[in-house]
């Protein structure tokens, strides 16, 4: 019989509650997430609040290293002003012959040139919005999240 000791697998659930009961409301945690040793302190795991339509929360497994939400902007080259760029490198021209050690601040003064005459793309990360997601919508989440907090609350 496999075991989660044979493969050495880490439980990562904490006491929260993965489960509601359809008839009685009762909750439990029956939905359990194993992950090797070499990965389990390098992510966080969270049931979600929301059923979204099931009798089972979502669980949200995320890495601990917060991810930007800049992404890397990179060179529009088909909008460059070549003729600006190539202006300015003619005013520095690189001799013939230049120890390696030169050619580290002429690469610099490169970009510094580049960074003036070729546009960059944005760094923000444009998400695509959801026409569907509206006022309605909106109002039916928040209905149903109600209705799951009167029927898993205990009735005096």
């Amino acid at each position: 019989m496999n075991s989660c000791f044979n493969h050495s697998l880490i439980l990562l659930n904490t006491k929260q509650h993965t489960y509601v009961h359809p008839a009685t409301g009762s909750m439990s945690a029956v939905d359990l997430t194993f992950i090797s040793p070499l990965l389990s302190l390098n992510y966080n795991w969270t049931p979600l609040t929301d059923l979204h339509g099931s009798n089972h929360f979502s669980i949200l497994l995320s890495p601990n290293k917060a991810s930007s939400d800049e992404k890397l902007p990179y060179w529009k080259l088909t909008k460059a002003n070549w003729k600006s760029f190539q202006e300015l490198y003619y005013r520095k021209p690189l001799p013939k012959k230049i120890p390696i050690i030169c050619k580290i601040p002429f690469f610099s003064s490169l970009i510094t040139i580049a960074d003036g005459t070729i546009p960059k793309t944005s760094t923000k990360n444009n998400k695509p919005t959801k026409p569907w997601f509206n006022d309605e919508y909106k109002q039916a989440i928040s209905d149903r999240k109600c209705a799951l907090r009167n029927f898993t609350s205990p009735s005096y």
